[in-house]
């Protein structure tokens, strides 16, 4: 069932914004029918509300009203901020004149392809009369089955995007778990917000992408390696993703010497160039919590990612307990190969069969899910100085071993290094403890950026 966080429903939003007689706007929608606009004309009294409604669903129309795209896209970031240049400026320079002095002004827009299951909207807005424009744009994903339920869950969402702009705008983390109010689980999915505007100028977007995955608006978001927020679908597009999971608090000298190896492996083995290939660097929530187990040091979180961009790297962050969970986001946007990488001490968990009891085929479940011919996990030694475990030292259960077997032999599974061929391995955990006690040994167990970068910027070390 719906639930709604203000314990206000659709119908009930629409009629507050129509009945606040200085929200004064128009709504441009393309690719799920007018479903937004129609909540409003539904509610009564949208005479005070809307100045125009439209769609412009022929691109020869499209084009002429916003311009081409260079992309040959319809459903993209750039045409919908097209859309909301143009719309937000023909109403300001119409109407301004006229009720510019009184009137907050606001533009939606939305493109939409339900055909492909996802779309991007936004709304433009005034916080005062005259005053400078702000955004709040999403990428969304629609997740139910038929075009009519998707056009349907659109225009609830856009209700609430409205709502939260105009009423929520001060305190952005509630209005960011507004966006699902009256809109059951597993209906659509939010991978990507963007705050814009004087208002804003102090909002991390990073920080608003996190509360993203934190209220289970999405499984996943990325970064790219500017360290702004991006899309899994751009980021991995004609790509093949090799995925590195780790803490990264900070990065280490064994992430690096792990994930040059694997890279190697991996390309190797498909004949794949730089090119061709998507080094991508995971952290689960889980990685990010406080001993707690429960807030999230944002310090901390925009620390690993300012550090990760700064070598270049993109950067996921996810709610996937399980590679099958990952694996099953980057197949959504790539059909390349994808490689993933684990440490040997990480064996006994990933093929511990108590772990996927959830699923009714237990791990060989799990396993169908994780491998298909394009995905291979390569296992990476873990060695101290007492011992070093790797594939070929790993025992597992007898039944377990015929399905650990199988899969080095189909190619799914494969040893990336012996142990005479690395340094001991360092966990990021023990060169954050060095780094907080005043121990300099962490200095030569990360890569030299890194360091630099710590010791400048005081990362890592609360203030």
């Amino acid at each position: 069932m719906a639930k709604s966080i203000t314990g206000l429903s659709t119908s009930f939003k629409a009629l507050k914004i129509n009945q606040d007689v200085k929200r004064f706007g128009s709504f441009a929608e393309i690719g799920a029918g007018q479903e937004v606009a129609r909540h409003f004309f539904k509610a009564g009294q949208a005479s005070g509300t809307i100045a125009k409604s439209m769609s412009a669903y022929d691109m020869i129309f499209s084009d002429e009203i916003y311009g081409k795209e260079e992309s040959g896209r319809y459903v993209c970031e750039s045409r919908l901020s097209k859309m909301l240049d143009h719309e937000f400026e023909l109403l300001d320079s119409r109407l301004k004149d006229s009720r510019g002095k009184e009137s907050l002004f606001f533009s939606f827009a939305n493109t939409v392809a339900t055909n492909r299951n996802h779309g991007w909207v936004g709304v433009r807005f005034q916080l005062e009369p005259n005053g400078a424009p702000h955004d709040l744009i999403l990428h969304v994903k629609t997740l139910d089955n038929t075009r009519l339920q998707q056009a349907e869950a659109l225009g609830i969402l856009g209700v609430n995007l409205m709502y939260g702009a105009f009423f929520h705008h001060e305190d952005p983390n509630f209005l960011i778990q507004s966006l699902s109010d009256n809109l059951s689980s597993g209906r659509v999915e939010i991978d990507l917000v963007k705050f814009k505007g004087p208002k804003f100028e102090n909002i991390d977007n990073r920080l608003m992408c996190l509360e993203l995955v934190k209220n289970n608006l999405t499984q996943d978001v990325v970064f790219n390696s500017k360290g702004e927020v991006s899309q899994l679908a751009e980021e991995c597009f004609s790509k093949a993703v090799f995925l590195l999971r780790g803490e990264f608090r900070p990065i280490t000298n064994t992430n690096i010497e792990i994930l040059n190896k694997g890279l190697s492996q991996f390309k190797s083995d498909h004949n794949l160039s730089d090119e061709e290939t998507l080094p991508l660097l995971e952290i689960t929530m889980a990685h990010l919590k406080n001993e707690d187990k429960d807030n999230i040091d944002k310090k901390d979180f925009l620390d690993r990612v300012d550090v990760l961009a700064a070598l270049g790297f993109r950067v996921m962050i996810s709610n996937h307990n399980f590679f099958y969970e990952v694996k099953k986001s980057l197949r959504e946007n790539t059909q390349k190969p994808i490689g993933m990488v684990i440490g040997g001490n990480h064996l006994d968990y990933f093929f511990n069969a108590v772990n996927y009891d959830h699923l009714d085929g237990k791990i060989f479940e799990a396993s169908s899910k994780l491998f298909d011919k394009n995905v291979t996990v390569y296992i990476f030694p873990y060695k101290t100085s007492a011992s070093c475990i790797t594939l070929k030292s790993y025992m597992p259960d007898a039944k377990t071993a015929k399905l650990l077997s199988f899969l080095e032999e189909s190619g799914n599974i494969s040893e990336l290094a012996d142990c005479d061929d690395i340094e001991a391995s360092t966990l990021s955990s023990e060169v954050r403890n060095m780094l907080l006690k005043g121990d300099d040994s962490w200095k030569s167990l990360v890569p030299k950026k890194v360091k630099e970068l710590i010791e400048e910027k005081k990362l890592f070390i609360k203030i």
